[in-house]
């Protein structure tokens, strides 16, 4: 095994149990928060990661047209 193969399978392994971690986190969120909460969180996040991914591409999202469909 070359020393890239063992990074590579290094990474995975990683990956791996962080996507384990994550799932165990949000089945103890889902199970300790109102539904209603949840979704709010959820769409809330991923509205961030929405506007962080618009600043990236040089969008101005102070412009009121900026996020208007």
């Amino acid at each position: 095994m070359t020393k890239e193969e063992s990074s590579l399978k290094n990474e995975r392994r990683k990956c791996y149990e962080a996507e384990k971690s994550c799932r165990a986190e949000r089945k103890n969120f889902d199970g300790n928060c109102p539904t209603s909460w949840v979704n709010h969180f959820i769409r809330k996040y991923q509205f961030e990661r929405y506007k962080k991914t618009l600043a990236e591409q040089g969008v101005n999202i102070a412009d009121q047209n900026a996020l208007s469909d």
